[in-house]
């Protein structure tokens, strides 16, 4: 199985409205291929489909490896990229790149330095007073720069590098309703670096925001690895936040 290439992802590109198939039932491969030709406005409805179908597939290991392996990152940013106001499809597309990136064995790295950090913290800018897409945002990248070790602090140091520790601090500072997960947000953030804690601290984080997580930096790591998806609530309690309420409006996929 290989990634579908970029170039079919740019001609595929439908301009007009496409019927809306059954996408509920759509594998891995038929499902990021039908995103690819759905990114114009026109399609915009389709496209929110799609990204939620790819939510639910990635919830299994295996489906999850498919979606990544047929190019799952590029196809939702290039979405993104191509509707990026439309908050409904932004909510959606965030909400699969959680899932999409929600296990710790899978590597992160490609992600972070495609840009998805920097996309996020775009769209915390561009949504500040979207409590939905915010809290969304702060999930997707507590999953990207989740983990211990060297690759974990190259993430951190380049999710830092695009944005990623003020675009948190704008959302605890102006969203005191996702105090919680901001914080917990910024701690991964910043954990193990010391230029990055007080980076934070010098951008107006708490200190509670800097607290450390891992071993290696004095602290245990939280009980993160029951679950990263937005199917489980170990990480960030999903299934509560004001984003699941969101998401699941109307969708099939969730009990």
């Amino acid at each position: 199985m290989g990634a579908i290439s970029e170039d079919e992802v740019a001609v595929a590109a439908a301009p007009e409205a496409i019927p809306i198939p059954n996408v509920e039932q759509m594998p891995p491969e038929a499902v990021l291929r039908t995103l690819a030709i759905a990114t114009s406005q026109a399609n915009s409805e389709l496209a929110a489909a799609c990204c939620k179908r790819v939510r639910v597939l990635c919830r299994d290991v295996s489906l999850r490896r498919e979606c990544l392996q047929f190019g799952a990152l590029r196809i939702l940013k290039s979405c993104y990229e191509a509707m990026p106001n439309d908050e409904s499809l932004v909510l959606h597309s965030l909400a699969a790149l959680v899932n999409v990136y929600a296990d710790e064995t899978f590597p992160r790295s490609a992600a972070v330095e495609a840009g998805a950090v920097a996309m996020i913290a775009k769209v915390i800018a561009d949504f500040s007073s979207s409590t939905e897409v915010t809290e969304m945002a702060c999930l997707a990248t507590r999953n990207l720069c989740y983990g211990v070790g060297a690759d974990a602090l190259r993430r951190r140091k380049r999710a830092a590098a695009d944005g990623a520790v003020e675009a948190v601090i704008a959302v605890l500072n102006n969203q005191p309703e996702l105090r919680e997960v901001s914080i917990a947000t910024l701690r991964i953030c910043v954990d193990g670096v010391p230029e990055l804690k007080q980076r934070a601290l010098k951008g107006g984080a708490p200190s509670e925001g800097v607290k450390p997580l891992s071993k290696d930096s004095g602290g245990s790591l939280l009980s993160f690895r029951g679950g990263l998806g937005t199917n489980r609530g170990g990480l960030f309690s999903f299934r509560s936040s004001k984003s699941a309420a969101k998401v699941r409006q109307q969708d099939q996929y969730d009990a």
